[in-house]
């Protein structure tokens, strides 16, 4: 396994959270580490949205 397939897993118990969008949004882009939000998947897209954040492109999961 490659060292940048071995990323460090964090979740974000606050994933409605517009910060929190944000905040994982810029660690997945910048490949820092693999976010998880915790929260309702349609509440965390539709924030992210208004947000101008498009999380279906980058390595985010959603768990309901």
């Amino acid at each position: 396994m490659a060292a940048s397939e071995n990323k460090a897993i964090i979740a974000f118990g606050e994933g409605c959270d517009p910060d929190t969008i944000q905040a994982a949004y810029n660690l997945a882009i910048n490949k820092i580490c693999k976010p998880i939000l915790l929260g309702a998947r349609s509440r965390i897209f539709r924030i992210a949205e208004s947000k101008g954040i498009d999380l279906n492109n980058v390595e985010i999961d959603v768990v309901d």
